[in-house]
């Protein structure tokens, strides 16, 4: 570890850090290694750290750049530094020195500082990464990979603390902003009307991939207008439409099927046999939220269920999966043990894999709730990653050299298990229709190859 941080604390060194604005000398280094416990090069490293935040918001990328090493090696470095907080070595210097009341000066802000971060860090804070993030930060940064979000929101370790004073504007200051930042709008009253419908906030991720996102001031760094922004908005909400509608013959026909195979094999209550999952854990918790599910559901049938029957409690599967959303479906549905009920239902959908199936559900499941709350989809990069089917029973895409993580290839996946339910299904002109009206060029960026239609899974 110490190599590691050796090397990331040099690599900052040679990039220029300042970091006697926040450590005055070798003397305030010292005090602060000796009050926390750590080394003489963690004590530079988090100073590091601490310097940055002061600049600006931090991400792994942004250490990386800065440190002149790879991200992987931060991740490494973090996740070694986590262990000396999980093992409480940290926490236990910090603590001993509070006892015996040895405070940084208060004269230091600086110091000050220092002293909070760690606080906060040993004694309130997970120490942890987490690769995901809320909807909602990823909708506010469309088109642009921040893979490691959760550096500045789950951590709140770098980030000083920073008062929200952005005030609410009127319309006619946001039709004014949007234009004064370089976006052609030709009807101002027509714009205000737009806004006065669909948010600023969330036409925001339909702008950004336009914007110079890195200045404060967000200026358009291409010649487009609002009614090009519009236009890509109303064909976004059309393919989601069309997905969702795709989805939802999908969803009801795994449904069906999951309920049948199991009841057929293992009787009317089997959701509730521990002895057909996996993991036990899992099952506890899946039932769980089933059980929740089932509570708040004012469907006509559970109702007379609960009514009616008194043995045994909970409805039958063929009630209880009606009502569960599809991605606890699709938990349960990975989490049941293999035999001959699943691979009947991979075979009935053209598959004999079943990881490619349980993969598909996941990240169909992840795709209708995007478009079920009205997400952003035509750019987005997808967090559950398709897998593509080895030897599929049926015609697939044999261009695979495409992003898993893109729309396209969720599609693709979409209208082979839609061939089997449906083989007179119409998505796929639909499909071709709705991309022929694609608005700025933007097939690229939902993982669309130049020669798609090239494909005969698509003629």
């Amino acid at each position: 570890m110490l190599n590691k941080i050796e090397k990331i604390s040099s690599g900052a060194t040679k990039c220029g850090l300042d970091f006697k604005k926040l450590l005055d000398g070798q003397d305030d280094i010292k005090e602060i290694s000796e009050f926390l416990g750590i080394t003489h090069d963690q004590t530079i490293l988090f100073a590091c750290l601490v310097e940055l935040s002061l600049q600006k918001t931090v991400t792994l990328e942004h250490l990386a750049r800065h440190f002149k090493c790879s991200v992987i090696k931060i991740i490494i470095l973090f996740n070694e530094i986590e262990e000396l907080v999980r093992k409480k070595f940290i926490k236990k210097c910090y603590n001993e020195r509070l006892k015996q009341g040895k405070l940084f000066g208060k004269g230091c802000n600086k110091l000050l500082i220092v002293d909070k971060i760690f606080g906060n860090l040993i004694n309130n804070r997970k120490f942890a990464f987490n690769n995901t993030c809320h909807a909602s930060h990823k909708n506010s940064a469309p088109g642009q990979v921040f893979a490691f979000y959760g550096l500045t929101t789950s951590l709140n370790l770098f980030q000083m603390p920073m008062q929200f004073n952005k005030p609410a504007i009127s319309l006619a200051d946001q039709v004014a902003r949007l234009k004064s930042r370089g976006l052609k709008i030709a009807d101002e009253t027509e714009a205000e009307l737009c806004l006065a419908n669909i948010s600023y906030y969330r036409l925001r991720a339909y702008t950004y991939p336009f914007q110079d996102n890195t200045d404060t001031n967000h200026a358009f760094v291409i010649s487009i207008s609002f009614d090009d922004i519009i236009e890509l908005y109303k064909f976004d909400r059309r393919l989601s439409q069309l997905i969702f509608a795709a989805l939802e013959k999908i969803e009801i026909a795994l449904r069906t099927q999951i309920i049948h195979h199991w009841a057929m094999a293992y009787g009317s209550h089997w959701q509730l046999e521990p002895a057909l999952y996996r993991d036990p854990m899992k099952f506890a918790n899946q039932i769980n939220s089933l059980q929740t599910e089932i509570n708040r559901s004012h469907e006509t049938f559970i109702e007379h269920y609960k009514n009616t029957y008194t043995t045994p409690s909970e409805p039958p599967a063929w009630m209880s999966l009606e009502v569960s959303s599809f991605g606890l479906l699709s938990q349960i549905f990975s989490n049941l043990k293999k035999g001959n009920e699943k691979l009947a239902i991979a075979n009935h959908f053209g598959l004999n894999d079943l990881s490619i199936l349980e993969n598909w559900m996941l990240c169909f499941s992840n795709i209708r709730n995007i478009c079920a709350h009205h997400g952003r989809l035509w750019n987005r990069r997808l967090t559950a990653h398709i897998k593509f089917p080895n030897n599929p029973q049926n015609t697939f895409i044999a261009i695979r050299q495409i992003y898993p993580y893109k729309l396209y290839a969720a599609l693709c996946c979409v209208q082979y298990m839609l061939n089997t339910i449906i083989p007179a299904n119409g998505f796929k002109t639909e499909l071709i229709d709705l991309m022929k009206t694609c608005p700025l060029a933007q097939e690229k960026e939902m993982g669309f190859p130049a020669n798609w239609l090239d494909e005969n899974f698509w003629k």
